[in-house]
């Protein structure tokens, strides 16, 4: 081994040899030597050697959050109206749909704009929410209950934010705990509370004689729990996380959105009277599962985009084989199919993207650490 090249020390190293000096700490006596020395200016100089760790941005320094300003609270305002108007005037788009009783895709808008802007832009979804409200007035007269309806869909937004934030969500999804706290935390807690708020306000201003408060709040917590589950993984996987992974094969993503779209209108434009719609209404999970592993997350979030669009559709329009005796069974049955279709492919999405970054972050490690033996071995010789 080579000899240690008499140097000036640095200040590092004049620390060190003094902390080293003979003498007793902790009950057991600990002796300076040369070799000592040696070992730890190499140790030193590899670690000057090595590239300097990336300093963090100053708090004014750091990029703002998507959609935070006010040019992303107006783009959003007007994404959300045309979602709401879609969803209950869709003869203002010039459409013939009926979906207003089977989901409400502005709420999976409106979780998605808070998570990535922060809470902070919770105005913007009250002023939408608002927008809705006065749009679908049908000739009633504004009082301020009637205008606080908005008020449920902003505090489901914020309740739903600071739950995935006390949990340490990510925005990527890229952790199956991820994908579980958004359904259970967004889907499931924050929309019954939004809706309870919202037909308190309801029944607070104008009564529905033809529907109790029970069910309606049943309805409504299902046909938000549907938006959520249906665009915000959308949304969060291309707007905040790594986006679709198709550079390399893009005819397996074009086969695989084709069979989708191919079985979903196969299966909910039959009639219900047809006695193998059920069975084949397991189809469509092994192509969850491939768009899953083959396509990550956002992979998998456009794929139920792609198989629940036109479930939605087929049912609203009496076909498909989860209809059920009432208007709230079927919908029951729809929550519960859109729930058991997303829990599967994200949840398995987001483990196999977590398995992936833990191998690269190994993959990292082992290739610091054969530096640093390359470095030291080329130091000895």
């Amino acid at each position: 081994m080579a000899r240690c090249r008499p140097r000036a020390p640095s200040p590092l190293a004049r620390a060190a040899i003094g902390a080293f000096r003979p003498g007793r700490q902790g009950g057991e006596t600990v002796t300076f030597s040369p070799s000592f020395a040696c070992r730890f200016l190499r140790h030193g100089e590899i670690q000057r050697s090595l590239p300097p760790p990336p300093a963090m941005p100053h708090r004014n320094e750091l990029p703002r959050r998507w959609g935070a300003g006010p040019l992303g609270g107006f783009a959003f305002v007007l994404v959300f109206t045309a979602l709401g108007l879609l969803t209950i005037r869709p003869g203002v788009f010039g459409l013939d749909l009926n979906l207003v009783r089977s989901v409400w895709f502005p709420s999976g808008v409106a979780l998605a704009y808070i998570i990535l802007a922060g809470r902070r832009a919770w105005p913007w979804i009250f002023v939408a929410e608002g927008c809705i409200t006065l749009l679908t007035l049908e000739g009633r007269a504004v009082n301020p209950p009637l205008a606080a309806l908005g008020s449920g869909g902003t505090a489901e937004a914020l309740l739903a934010s600071w739950l995935l934030t006390r949990t340490g969500f990510s925005t990527t999804l890229s952790r199956w705990r991820d994908v579980v706290a958004l359904i259970g935390l967004g889907a499931g807690v924050s929309s019954l509370v939004g809706s309870a708020v919202s037909v308190f306000f309801l029944f607070a201003t104008d009564p529905p004689v033809a529907i109790g408060m029970v069910e309606l709040l049943f309805r409504w917590w299902m046909t938000h729990a549907q938006g959520i589950l249906i665009l915000t993984p959308v949304l969060l996987a291309f707007l905040g996380g790594r986006g679709l992974r198709t550079q390399d094969r893009p005819l397996e993503a074009a086969l695989l959105g084709g069979m989708l779209a191919l079985v979903s209108g196969f299966l909910f434009s039959s009639p219900p009277e047809w006695e193998l719609s059920e069975i084949f209404l397991y189809l469509p999970f092994p192509l969850l599962l491939w768009a899953a592993f083959r396509f990550g997350l956002a992979g998998a979030a456009l794929a139920n985009l792609v198989l629940i669009v036109p479930a939605l559709l087929g049912t609203s329009q009496n076909l498909g084989p989860i209809l059920a005796a009432t208007p709230t069974l079927t919908l029951l049955h729809q929550t519960v199919f859109v729930g058991v279709c997303v829990l599967t492919s994200l949840v398995v999405a987001g483990t196999v993207e977590e398995r992936e970054a833990a191998a690269e972050a190994r993959l990292r490690t082992e290739e610091e650490r054969r530096r640093e033996a390359q470095a030291l071995i080329r130091r000895d010789v």
